[in-house]
């Protein structure tokens, strides 16, 4: 089965290396957020 597609991204929106830094900062605090819930702290 196929995994959903996220939402697109907003205008001047991108991902990786050539994000802005506030793009970027958001990213990053999603995944961490993202690997507390499924790890928790000791294992993040």
């Amino acid at each position: 089965m196929n995994a959903p597609l996220k939402e697109p991204l907003a205008d001047g929106e991108r991902r990786g290396r050539k994000a802005s830094k506030e793009t970027r900062r958001q990213q990053l605090i999603e995944a961490t957020i993202d690997s507390l819930a499924k790890r928790g702290y000791s294992e993040t």
